[in-house]
C-alpha cells in the first residue's frame, strides 16, 4: 500500500483548486462579467491567480477606464490590497507588457 505525503496531497490539491478558479474566471471573462472574474481571482488569496486574471483580460480600458468603473469600489479596494502586498519588480513588468 502506497501513502502520499500530505505536503504532495496538499500541493495536488491546490493546483487544482487553481486550475478550477482559472476557470471560472476564463469563463466569466468570455462572458464581459468582468465582477464575477474579480471576485473569483481575489477569493483565492493567490497573487498568481490575480496576475492570471490581469494578463487575461482582453483590454485593461473596459475595466478601470469606463464610467462608471466596470468593477464595485470593494473589488477594487480589495484588488489594490492584494496587489500592493505581493508585487514585486518582475510582477509590475508582466502587468505592463
Amino acid at each position: 500500500q502506497y501513502i502520499i505525503p500530505s505536503s504532495t496531497l496538499n500541493h495536488h490539491i491546490n493546483r487544482l483548486i487553481t486550475a478550477v478558479i482559472q476557470a471560472q474566471i476564463d469563463m466569466n471573462i468570455t462572458h464581459g462579467e468582468y465582477e464575477r472574474a474579480f471576485q473569483a481571482a481575489l477569493s483565492a488569496s493567490d497573487l498568481s491567480v490575480v496576475l492570471y486574471l490581469l494578463n487575461k483580460v482582453p483590454d485593461s480600458q473596459i475595466i478601470f477606464s469606463a464610467e462608471p468603473c466596470a468593477l464595485t469600489q470593494p473589488t477594487l479596494l480589495s484588488l489594490i490590497q492584494q496587489l500592493s502586498c505581493g508585487l514585486t519588480g518582475k510582477h509590475l513588468d508582466i502587468i505592463f507588457e
